[in-house]
C-alpha cells in the first residue's frame, strides 16, 4: 500500500469558532471558589454540546476520537462531580479542564469541521461516490451492514482506516499537550491571584495595627 500522504484544511468560519483562551474571569478566582468551578463546568458544557452534535450528525471526528472517551454512555464526557478541590482531585480536575479546552481547539471537535475533514479525505484520496458509503461504515465501525466480499474487493477501506488513525493520533497528541499546558496556565493564574489577594489582606492588616 502506498504512504499515505493528505493535508486537510478548514474554512474561516470553521477555523474561527474553534479559538477558546483560557477565561479572563478565572484569573480573578482562587482555588476551590465557586466562581472557579462555575468557569470550568462552562467549558465542560460547551465541550459536551459540540460532542454530542458530532455524535447525533454521525461524522466521524478524529478530536472526538482522541480523547478516549468513546466508554462513557451519557453525553457528560466532562464533568466536575467526583472531584474535589484540594490535592489529586483538584490536579485531575485541571487535567481535564485543559484537555477540554485543547478539545475545543481542535478543528474537528465541531460537526462542521468533521463534516470538512471526511470531505477532504475523500476528495483527496479519491475514493469513487459509488463506494465512499461502504468504505466509511466500516472504517467508522457499521461493517455489519456490508458483505465480507463487497469488502474484500474494495482497496480503499485499509487506507482511509491508515488515514483516520493518523488524523486521530495527530489530535491525540495535540490534545495532551494542550491540555498540560492549559492546566499549568490555569493554575499560574490561580496562584497570581491568590498572591495579590494575599498582598491585599496583609496591607488591610497593617493599616490597622494598633501602637501600645
Amino acid at each position: 500500500m502506498a504512504k499515505s500522504d493528505f493535508k486537510v484544511t478548514y474554512s474561516t468560519k470553521v477555523a474561527k469558532g474553534v479559538k477558546n483562551k483560557v477565561s479572563k474571569e478565572i484569573k480573578n478566582a482562587v482555588e476551590g471558589s465557586s466562581e472557579m468551578r462555575q468557569e470550568i463546568r462552562r467549558v465542560f458544557q460547551q465541550a459536551n454540546r459540540r460532542i454530542q452534535n458530532i455524535e447525533k450528525s454521525g461524522v466521524f471526528s478524529p478530536a472526538v476520537a482522541a480523547l478516549g472517551k468513546g466508554d462513557i454512555a451519557s453525553y457528560s464526557k466532562f464533568t466536575v462531580k467526583g472531584f474535589t478541590n484540594s490535592g489529586d482531585s483538584w490536579k485531575e480536575l485541571k487535567k481535564e479542564y485543559g484537555k477540554a479546552i485543547a478539545f475545543l481547539n481542535q478543528p474537528t471537535s465541531t460537526a462542521s469541521g468533521a463534516k470538512e475533514f471526511e470531505k477532504q479525505v475523500k476528495e483527496q484520496l479519491k475514493v469513487p461516490d459509488e463506494v465512499w458509503d461502504n468504505v466509511r461504515k466500516q472504517v467508522i465501525g457499521g461493517f455489519n451492514s456490508v458483505s465480507d466480499d463487497l469488502l474484500l474487493a474494495l482497496p480503499y477501506s485499509s487506507f482511509v482506516q491508515e488515514v483516520y488513525e493518523k488524523a486521530q493520533a495527530s489530535s491525540s497528541e495535540q490534545i495532551e499537550n494542550e491540555a498540560v499546558d492549559n492546566a499549568q496556565e490555569l493554575q499560574r493564574q490561580i496562584d497570581e491571584a491568590a498572591a495579590q489577594i494575599s498582598g491585599e489582606v496583609e496591607a488591610l492588616l497593617n493599616g490597622f495595627k494598633i501602637d501600645m
